[in-house]
This record gives C-alpha cells, sequence and structure tokens, in this order.
C-alpha cells in the first residue's frame, strides 16, 4: 500500500509488526533476488549449450558440403602481373630491381657505442642523407687525360659491359678498380659517393672496393685538416653511411673509418668519443685474423 520507502508511515507499520513478520518480509526480499539470479544462470546455460551444438553440427558437415557452399574468389585480375610495353625497340628480359633503402647505408645499432644516447642520436644522422649519382657518369666526368685516369676509365668500362651482360665475373673486375683508381685524379669524396651507388647496383663487396680507395685517399686529404674544423664534415657524414663494410665484415677498412672520425671530429665531443670507442673495438675483432683464424 505504501510504496515510498521514506514514508514515516511505512516505517511506522514496520516497527509496530513482530519480529518474526518483519524478518519474513526481509527473506521475501532475499528470495525474490536468488530467484532472479537462478532464472540469469539457467538462461545462461541454455546459451552454451546451445552454442556447443551449433559448433559440433558445423564439425561434422561433411567436406563436400562445405565445399558447396564455398564461394570462389577470382584472383587471375590481381595475381598477374601487368604487362607494361617496352619503349625502346628489342627483346628485353625482365629483372628484379633492389630499392634502396637508408636501413642498408647506416647502421645505427652496432654504432651506438658510449656515450649512448636514447633520443634517437643515431637515427638524426639520417637527415643529411642524399641519393648517391650515377657513377658510370660521375665518375668519368671527374677523370683527366692522365695516363692512370685513362687506365681508370677502361677498367670502368670493363665492368660495365659485365654488369650489363650477367657476367659472373662483374666482382673481380670492380676489384681489379681499385688500384686504378687509386692512382687515378678522383678525390675521396667522389669514390665514397660512387661506393654508395655502387651497393644498391653492384653489392656490398664491390661498393667496399670503392670505400676502401676512398679511406685510403682521404686519410691524405685529411692529414693537415685539424681537429673539429668544418671542412671535414662532409666526408663525416658520407663515412656514416658505409653499412656496407660492417655487413662483409671488412674490420680493417671500418678502422681506418673510425680513425679518420675520431680525428676529424671535435676533441671529446659525444661523436670523437664514440668513434674512439669503435677504433678499440674493431682492434679486437681483428685479432682471429692475425691469428690465420
Amino acid at each position: 500500500m505504501f510504496r515510498d520507502e521514506g514514508d514515516p508511515r511505512r516505517a511506522e507499520v514496520r516497527r509496530s509488526l513482530p519480529p518474526g513478520c518483519r524478518m519474513g518480509m526481509a527473506n521475501g526480499k532475499n528470495r525474490g533476488l536468488l530467484i532472479g539470479a537462478a532464472m540469469a544462470l539457467a538462461l545462461g546455460v541454455i546459451l552454451l549449450a546451445w552454442g556447443v551444438s551449433g559448433l559440433i553440427g558445423s564439425r561434422s558437415t561433411s567436406p563436400a558440403t562445405r565445399a558447396a557452399h564455398a564461394v570462389a574468389v577470382p584472383t587471375a585480375a590481381f595475381a598477374r602481373p601487368r604487362a607494361w610495353p617496352c619503349p625502346i625497340p628489342g627483346n628485353f628480359k625482365s629483372i628484379d630491381i633492389p630499392v634502396g633503402l637508408l636501413c642498408d647505408y647506416y647502421e645505427h645499432g652496432i654504432e651506438h657505442a658510449p656515450p649512448r644516447d636514447p633520443s634517437g642520436v643515431m637515427q638524426k644522422r639520417e637527415r643529411f642523407y642524399a641519393a648517391p649519382a650515377d657513377p658510370l657518369e660521375t665518375i668519368p666526368a671527374h677523370l683527366g687525360s692522365g695516363v692512370d685516369d685513362r687506365a681508370c676509365l677502361a677498367k670502368l668500362e670493363a665492368w660495365k659491359s659485365a654488369w650489363l651482360h650477367g657476367d659472373p665475373a662483374e666482382p673481380d673486375a670492380l676489384k681489379a678498380l681499385e688500384p686504378s683508381c687509386l692512382a687515378s685524379s678522383l678525390t675521396s669524396d667522389v669514390l665514397i659517393d660512387a661506393g654508395r651507388a655502387i651497393d644498391w647496383i653492384g653489392g656490398d663487396e664491390g661498393a667496399a672496393s670503392f670505400f676502401r680507395v676512398g679511406l685510403a685517399k682521404a686519410e691524405a686529404e685529411y692529414a693537415r685538416t685539424s681537429s673539429g674544423d668544418p671542412a671535414g664534415i662532409p666526408l663525416l657524414r658520407a663515412l656514416d653511411q658505409t653499412k656496407a663494410l660492417w655487413r662483409i665484415k671488412d674490420w680493417i677498412d671500418l678502422q681506418s673509418r673510425f680513425t679518420l672520425a675520431t680525428a676529424l671530429n671535435v676533441p671529446l665531443s659525444p661523436e670523437e668519443r664514440r668513434a674512439h670507442y669503435l677504433v678499440a673495438d674493431m682492434l679486437y675483432n681483428r685479432v682471429p685474423l692475425r691469428r690465420g683464424r
């Protein structure tokens, strides 16, 4: 009769009842809660049984029945490579062109030597990346008319011919370029830039040939450059992009690289200290080479 729980008349009626009646009212309320919980549990059990029976029924279906209901999606339209017309007359074969990525030029992990900086200091070097020029154009453009330059150009043309024809002797042709490039008038920046490009089209060993000669020439060109001189910054940024030497474990040339970086960076700067640490690391890696292993 009185629905409002805060009604004083309802409270007065409850107080006037004997204790047994008041307990019966409380038990009736609890009984309603128990009935609701039991109904919810029963509904959950029914739904669970229905789901399990459907799963068992789907598994018992024969493969032939499932195949009859399968929908076939034609994939020929997007699985077949597109045939692009060749603008040059002649018969050509398709080739896979490797994709040049920044991670192929920079070694951020191993070179993050002490003093370490977790703010991405190694990745910030990528801001100074620029795509290398075509070495088959830049190298002839920087060669003169001297005997050594003509010999270097002849061996470069021999490597170009071997590369265009897929000659297996191509790596040997690049190796044969080293003495000619060293005797030529090519400067270190041209050779290191050519090495970055050759790494993309000729592999790590070919790139190492140009890096090796470029490092040797840089040691002579920057012998009188003082530490911290801005003139050495372009070389330092180019040396950061010689990850190919890591991949072929060329510890000797990596030692030359970090020795140059130690000499050209600002004294006691994080870059100079990091390069000095890596020089010691390369000396450690060279120990098996000295023992003939």
